[in-house]
Order: structure tokens, then C-alpha cells, then sequence
């Protein structure tokens, strides 16, 4: 999963990537803001499985989690979320999905350093058949 941050030229900035396992949450997120740091904290230490269905105290797993917070944890006014294609470790993920495309902005010559969403084909297919509306606009 891939959480973005809007920023004060109204573009979208990838910061944090999430990686779900069955077991567990694995994240990491651009240095630099202590609020980032403290979701990302806050997710990975209190975050649990969905219930299976209302009818059920069950849950299910992680990567039944990622489904969910897609939805749930973006706003669309100063957060955006999308899933990607998972990658392990975590570090190539972050290293694929945020630290990729900032370079790719700055290889651009765009100078803002500020990038508008950007996911893989299957992600991006997923997302818009699930809420077009989501997706933002740059």
C-alpha cells in the first residue's frame, strides 16, 4: 500500500509505503515529519485485522487489512492511498514507490519536487474500477 500527502501546491507526495504479510504490517516513510513518523508508528503497533464479516468476532489477515485501509485511511483532501504490487523487504517497496518517484520527478526537471500519484497498471486498474472517484487529480 502506498499512502500519499497533499502538499501546498495542491500536488500529491508518496511518503510512506506499507507491506501486509498475513502476519503482520511492515512500513517505512520519508524522514522529516514527526506527525508521518507517529501514523506510521500509530498503524504498525495498533493496526488489526478486519472482522470477516459483521456477524463474526473472526478476523481475517493483514492482507485483508490493506483492502480496507485503502479506503480508510484517505481522505482525499490531504491524504491518498492506493495499493501497489507488493514487494519484500519493505525496503525495495520503498525504494520502487517513494524514493522512485521523486527521482523520476527530479530526472523530469519539474524543479518542484513534487510528484502528482503515480502506481503500477494492475493498482491503478484495481483502483479505478473500485472508486474512480478517488483518484486524484494533479
Amino acid at each position: 500500500m502506498l499512502l500519499f500527502e497533499r502538499q501546498a501546491d495542491a500536488s500529491w507526495m508518496p511518503t510512506t509505503v506499507i507491506l501486509a504479510t498475513p502476519k503482520r504490517l511492515q512500513g517505512k516513510c520519508l524522514p522529516g515529519s514527526p506527525d508521518r513518523d507517529a501514523r506510521l508508528a500509530m498503524l504498525l503497533s495498533e493496526a488489526v485485522p478486519p472482522r470477516i464479516n459483521e456477524h463474526t468476532d473472526e478476523r481475517g489477515t493483514f492482507l485483508d487489512w490493506v483492502d480496507w485501509a485503502v479506503n480508510a485511511l484517505a481522505n482525499g483532501h490531504t491524504t491518498w492511498a492506493t495499493e501497489v504490487v507488493p514487494t519484500a523487504p519493505v525496503e525495495a517497496l520503498y525504494e520502487r514507490e517513494v524514493l522512485g518517484a521523486v527521482r523520476a520527478d527530479v530526472v523530469a526537471g519539474s524543479g518542484t519536487g513534487q510528484i502528482t500519484p503515480r502506481m503500477s497498471a494492475a493498482a491503478s486498474e484495481r483502483t479505478a474500477l473500485r472508486e474512480p472517484s478517488r483518484v486524484p487529480k494533479a
